[in-house]
């Protein structure tokens, strides 16, 4: 990040929020702060102390790395939601019939993201997105952040978006390797990223341990217009796959399922 930002934790993730489409802004504080979460846990889910050993085999991060996968909208639409330093911009995808795929490939490691500068860094290919939620997105990284004296370990998505003249900087944090129940969350936003712990799932017809993760975004000022509302996004990752599904989610049902139809390993 550039060298004014100030954080919590992680070295990561300075973001001035808006909560509105494109156009709107406001400030609030820039930090990171580990949250707690109180959330009843399925059966399902294996508690355990701290899942941060190996948790890199469940984000794989080699180049000429490919997922394909198979994104199903439903009828009201899904919310696509990114933050910059000047803005936040939210669009609807809608449900289409000339296609559903959305193909990743990792082209390289770079030193330089955006406005961020982290070696060895990842930068991405976006082969196939029918539904065109990248459009805005002219530059995609990962950068792996894993600081074992605070036992944390993540993976946070930089992207350059193209704003009208401007470029801007928008981050997410996708993964994070911690203790059940913990989070990160910036100070004074409702955005929020927890890991819900180990938990089986099916996939391709037999039963895999994933790594569960939930983000929670807020509502922008509790308003009740679809596009406006909160929503939010469970994803499971398996060792050696990584991401294999997503469920967002707005007023308790679910809107947007990603499902990892393929996988190959760089």
């Amino acid at each position: 990040m550039k060298s004014n930002h100030c954080f919590h934790i992680l070295a990561i993730l300075g973001i001035i929020s808006c909560l509105l489409i494109a156009g709107c802004t406001q400030s609030q504080d820039t930090s990171l702060a580990k949250t707690s979460s109180t959330q009843t846990q399925s059966p399902s889910i294996r508690q355990s102390a701290m899942d941060f050993d190996n948790a890199d085999l469940y984000f794989p991060m080699k180049v000429g790395s490919e997922w394909l996968y198979r994104i199903d909208v439903k009828e009201n639409g899904a919310i696509i939601h990114k933050e910059t330093s000047a803005f936040n911009r939210r669009e609807m995808i809608y449900p289409q019939n000339k296609g559903n795929r959305l193909r990743i490939r990792i082209a390289k490691t770079v030193d330089k993201q955006c406005d961020t500068q982290y070696p060895d860094s990842l930068q991405l290919q976006i082969i196939e997105d029918d539904f065109k939620i990248f459009k805005y997105d002219q530059e995609i990284f990962w950068i792996k952040l894993g600081l074992s004296s605070s036992g944390t370990y993540m993976v946070n998505q930089v992207t350059t978006l193209k704003e009208a003249s401007d470029e801007s900087c928008a981050e997410k944090v996708l993964f994070i390797a911690d203790r059940v129940n913990t989070g990160m969350s910036r100070s004074g936003s409702k955005d929020e990223v927890i890991y819900l712990g180990k938990e089986q799932i099916n996939y391709e017809q037999q039963t895999i341990e994933c790594m569960h993760f939930r983000r929670t975004v807020g509502s922008i000022d509790g308003s009740s217009v679809y596009w406006r509302k909160g929503f939010t996004e469970d994803s499971w990752y398996a060792s050696d796959k990584g991401l294999i599904r997503m469920e967002q989610k707005v007023d308790d049902k679910i809107s947007m399922v990603w499902n990892l139809e393929n996988f190959k390993s760089g």
